[in-house]
C-alpha cells in the first residue's frame, strides 16, 4: 500500500483518488486537498493519512476484511471508519480513463487492482498480465490458466473473480471503458519481445 509523494501530489497504486496541494489556498498559505474530501483543506500529514485511508478502503473491497487500524486512521480526519468508507467509494476519483465510470464501482476498484499488480515483474505480476491480456485478446494474447487462481492470494484472486463475473456478463472489451491504453502498454510489457504473441498478432 505504497504511496508515491512529491510536492504537489500524493498517489497510490491501490486507489484513484489523489491529493492536491494548492500553494495559492488558505489564503496564499497553502494547503492540501484529496479527492475523495474536495470541501476539507489539509495539511500534509493530514492528507498522507486521508490517502492511506483510501488506498486500505480500497484494497479493502476486493473482499478483504477492512484493517483493525481503519477507524483509528479515519477518526485523525474527524470520521468513523464507515464515514470514510461511503467517502471513498461514493465519491469521484480522479478519472483514470475515459469510458471508466461505466464500470460498477466494486469492479472498477478491482480491476485497476490488478492493472496495478500485473505492473509488478512478479510471478502475481505475470498472472494477473495472463488473466487480463486474456480477456483483451486471448487469440494474440494467449489464455488465462485457471490454476494459476491457485497461485494468487485472496486479495488478487478475489480482484479477479470480481472482473471476471462482470466480463461474463456484460460481454464488453477493456477499450468500452476506456482502458485500451492501460492494455496496451500491458502488452509491451508483457508481450512485445514474446515472439510467439508477435507471430500471433502479425498473422
Amino acid at each position: 500500500m505504497a504511496l508515491t509523494i512529491t510536492d504537489t501530489r500524493i498517489t497510490s497504486d491501490d486507489t484513484r483518488h489523489t491529493a492536491t496541494y494548492d500553494p495559492t489556498a488558505a489564503g496564499g498559505v497553502g494547503a492540501w486537498t484529496v479527492s475523495w474530501l474536495p470541501d476539507v483543506v489539509l495539511d500534509r500529514d493530514a492528507a498522507i493519512t486521508a490517502m492511506t485511508v483510501a488506498a486500505q478502503i480500497s484494497r479493502a473491497h476486493v473482499l478483504r476484511p477492512p484493517w483493525p487500524t481503519l477507524d483509528a486512521r479515519a477518526h485523525e480526519l474527524g470520521l468513523s471508519g464507515a464515514e470514510a468508507t461511503y467517502r471513498v467509494l461514493t465519491a469521484a476519483p480522479t478519472p483514470a480513463a475515459p469510458g471508466a465510470a461505466l464500470l460498477p464501482p466494486e469492479v472498477q476498484i478491482a480491476l485497476d487492482h490488478l492493472l496495478a499488480v500485473a505492473r509488478r515483474p512478479t510471478g502475481g505480476g505475470r498472472r494477473a498480465a495472463n488473466f487480463l491480456l486474456a480477456w483483451w485478446n486471448a487469440t494474440d494474447n494467449g489464455g488465462f490458466d485457471l490454476t494459476d487462481l491457485w497461485e494468487l492470494d485472496h486479495t488478487n484472486r478475489a480482484a479477479v473473480l470480481h472482473v471476471f463475473q462482470h466480463v461474463a456478463t456484460v460481454q464488453r472489451y477493456p477499450d468500452a471503458y476506456g482502458y485500451g491504453a492501460a492494455f496496451e502498454a500491458l502488452w509491451q510489457q508483457w508481450r512485445a519481445d514474446d515472439p510467439a504473441s508477435r507471430e500471433r498478432t502479425d498473422g
